[in-house]
């Protein structure tokens, strides 16, 4: 398949929509002649309307698969956070015990109450640290995700916006700041 138009992951669904926009708007920037083409006997009369459809037609389909493209791509990732977050609960839980458990049992061979209430307040600490530590974590894993969408989602739908209802705007800013 043409790479440019490849779209059988996330990240080439998006380089089509960004090419196909590119290639929108520079074609209402630039004039394009009329002319004829003969395809088998069949005659074609190619303009700048007929190109113009054709790539806001071709846009509109990228976006449809860019759209479930996106929406697999941040499932997956979702899925595998889940599943390590998962993975990380089962085992706290099948340990959460142990430190008090450990205390008693030195308690019970000998080790004096004050020593254990200590033991007991260090154990306390270090689960309060380890909540700190997720719910770091978890901000960064959503700072992750408006990153993403930002830098991953919002521009090809940014270009496509301007390709398909103002395809002026971009060429006439940036003749205005160039």
């Amino acid at each position: 398949m043409i790479s440019i138009i490849d779209h059988d992951d996330f990240k080439k669904s998006r380089k089509s929509v960004m090419v196909t926009s590119i290639l929108l708007i520079a074609s209402s920037s630039f004039g394009i002649e009329t002319s004829t083409a003969d395809f088998f006997g069949v005659r074609f009369q190619i303009d700048e309307g007929s190109i113009r459809a054709l790539l806001s037609l071709s846009l509109c389909y990228f976006l449809y698969v860019f759209s479930f493209r996106a929406f697999e791509y941040y499932g997956e990732i979702e899925i595998n956070e889940a599943t390590f977050v998962m993975k990380e609960l089962d085992e706290m839980i099948s340990n959460i015990d142990k430190p008090h458990r450990r205390i008693l049992d030195l308690v019970d061979h000998g080790l004096d109450s004050d020593r254990a209430e200590t033991l007991s307040a260090t154990f306390d600490e270090v689960d309060k640290i380890a909540k700190d530590v997720r719910n770091i974590s978890m901000r960064l894993s959503t700072t992750r995700r408006v990153s993403g969408f930002i830098v991953d989602i919002f521009p090809a739908i940014l270009f496509s916006y301007f390709a398909l209802f103002d395809p002026n705007y971009l060429p006439a800013l940036a003749s205005t700041i160039f």
